[in-house]
């Protein structure tokens, strides 16, 4: 899948030594928003990482840039699919943020979210402090629909969703 400035490319496609590479240089970053299970930092690691969003029908995608170097991750999981809808989550190494990669890789897998999946709605759970994601959901035409109390790792979150 391809942005004007980024591809998508399917993990399970990735090399992976590459891509664990990626996610050791960005594990302090990540963390601090989405905890320690979205940086695999080894090959085996990331051969699990993968396994595990295949057995749930989850989609995960190693984020390129023009030059396709590796620079981030973007998922799409929690996916309901009586009610259509999923989550949608995304980290970008720190070496490549504020050049619009976040923003537009959300705008790809909304995009592969309702036509591809045929999903009705996609939501973006953020923290408060996390004032980078609330403008990279905005800018990608999603809405603030509130604060939710204790929604992720025990912490308040925002819900952005974007509907179809």
């Amino acid at each position: 899948m391809k942005g004007t400035q980024i591809q998508l490319i399917k993990l399970a496609d990735c090399d992976k030594k590459q891509f664990a590479q990626l996610c050791r240089f960005s594990q302090a970053s990540v963390e601090a928003w989405l905890a320690n299970t979205l940086t695999p930092a080894s090959e085996i690691e990331v051969t699990s990482f993968i396994e595990s969003f295949d057995a749930k029908g989850e989609h995960a995608f190693v984020v390129c840039d023009a030059a396709n170097e590796y620079i981030g991750l973007g998922f799409l999981n929690a996916i309901n699919t009586t009610h259509k809808f999923c989550n949608l989550g995304y980290w970008i190494s720190p070496q490549f943020t504020g050049k619009g990669y976040a923003t537009e890789t959300t705008k790809v897998l909304l995009e592969f979210a309702h036509k591809k999946l045929n999903l009705y709605r996609v939501e973006l759970v953020i923290e408060p402090d996390n004032k980078a994601s609330q403008k990279v959901a905005l800018k990608a035409g999603c809405v603030n629909e509130g604060l939710l109390k204790k929604r992720i790792f025990g912490k308040d979150a925002y819900m952005f969703a974007c509907v179809r």
